[in-house]
């Protein structure tokens, strides 16, 4: 449909076939991608971006629980417990210092 329904957000293509709806994008590969090898967004705005503020995201070291989103693309927010998640490239089960 090339508009977004949360405020703030802009749609952004990734190739002919696939786009999605983000406050920003970076040329490249994301790593939100689910495909085994992501392959890079061209970013080509589509459409207007909707209007108001997009949701405030998460930035590196802070807990994401509430807000469930990272501020860097290249991030998802890992849960470490119900209270506490942080923002991280990768995660895996045990301790992580």
């Amino acid at each position: 449909s090339k508009c977004c329904r949360k405020p703030g957000l802009q749609c952004y293509s990734k190739n002919s076939f696939w786009a999605a709806c983000l406050e920003h994008c970076v040329v490249g590969p994301y790593l939100f991608d689910h495909d085994n090898e992501p392959s890079p967004w061209e970013c080509k705005p589509l459409g207007v971006r909707s209007p108001g503020k997009a949701k405030k995201c998460a930035e590196d070291g802070d807990n994401c629980m509430d807000e469930r989103c990272c501020a860097s693309p290249s991030r998802q927010c890992y849960a470490k417990n119900t209270t506490f998640g942080m923002c991280k490239i990768a995660c895996a089960p045990g301790v992580n210092l």
